[in-house]
């Protein structure tokens, strides 16, 4: 059942999707790497932000599932905590994390314009109440020939 949930969320996350999201209580955005070059790793960045007193859930696990695009494969299905994932602490309490970012890499066929996206689970806490997230983001790519 589970599998058949994440196969829905990723074919529902369209490529259209925007590149930033956001509730009072954290913001995400999806952000691509200065160049990318047809046919070489590329990479975007999901940069998570909580806020309002929340922080990021360590113990949920955040997590990325790519979203079919034109033009554009990914190494992998899904990327996890362990694809690079850095985290700072909140300011307020240095006990929790209140900012990510997560890697993701892929690979353009071709060169011109593509979008990069799919959808980022995570979990946002505060001290009374905990939150868990479904977000679809992408981002436009601008693909170099060389």
């Amino acid at each position: 059942m589970r599998a058949l949930l994440l196969a829905i969320l990723a074919a529902s996350a369209s490529p259209d999707a925007p590149s930033h999201a956001e509730k009072a209580e954290w913001t995400v955005d999806a952000r691509p790497a200065a160049k990318v070059v047809r046919g070489s790793a590329g990479k975007i960045t999901l940069e998570i932000a909580a806020r309002a007193g929340f922080h990021i859930n360590d113990e949920y696990p955040l997590r990325f599932q790519p979203a079919e695009s034109p033009g554009v494969s990914f190494p992998k299905t899904r990327f996890d905590r362990a694809d690079g994932l850095e985290v700072q602490a909140c300011t307020s309490d240095a006990s929790h994390h209140c900012q990510g970012r997560l890697p993701i890499t892929f690979t353009a066929s071709g060169a011109g314009p593509v979008r990069v996206g799919g959808t980022l689970a995570f979990g946002v806490c505060d001290e009374n109440r905990c939150l868990i997230e479904k977000v679809v983001v992408s981002t436009p790519v601008e693909v170099a020939q060389n």
